[in-house]
């Protein structure tokens, strides 16, 4: 289980969902067995904004202990506009020191790297996230529920931790 985990090999990358707590543990064990730290860094573009509001005890994010980076792309699920999103370490010491600017600033260098935060989770805060999630998971699954009572369509992946969506194909035999 381990082969791909070789000399060479310096950081893994996942996205969510994924099986991050196995990624996490089989990282752990490597560090155990091979004293190699190996840091997950996660991307989650689409679910970053989505599993903390609707999935809150599930686990991928810095509570595993190889998470070391994680991304969301605000203009997925974030309510922003497009182009913005952030990146984001679990300590200062997983911050690359060439993502680090210095400059002048009044006469004083100072380091910097730049996060910007969306003024709508600022102004929304943690509830008022979960109740934007919480509402489009129920419309995509009130569509969900009207394409099924059709009798045309067949969903699939319900029941599953997911994003708020709909997947769907015709059903019976040409489906």
């Amino acid at each position: 289980m381990h082969e791909p985990i070789d000399a060479q090999s310096v950081k893994t990358s996942t996205s969510v969902p994924a099986d991050v707590v196995g990624i996490d543990k089989l990282l752990r064990e490597v560090r155990k067995e091979r004293d190699r730290d190996i840091p997950i860094h996660v991307d989650g573009a689409s679910g970053g904004f989505v599993w903390p509001f609707l999935y809150p005890d599930s686990k991928w994010d810095f509570r595993l202990e190889q998470v070391r980076s994680i991304n969301v792309s605000g203009h997925k699920y974030g309510l922003v506009c497009p182009g913005i999103g952030w990146l984001v370490f679990r300590e200062e010491s997983d911050l690359p020191k060439d993502l680090v600017f210095h400059e002048n600033y009044l006469g004083k260098t100072d380091a910097t790297f730049t996060l910007n935060f969306s003024t709508n989770f600022v102004r929304l805060g943690r509830q008022g996230y979960t109740y934007v999630m919480e509402t489009m998971q129920e419309n995509a699954r009130a569509l969900a529920d009207n394409l099924r009572s059709s009798g045309r369509f067949e969903v699939i992946g319900s029941g599953l931790e997911q994003l708020p969506l709909v997947a769907f194909r015709l059903a019976g035999k040409d489906g």
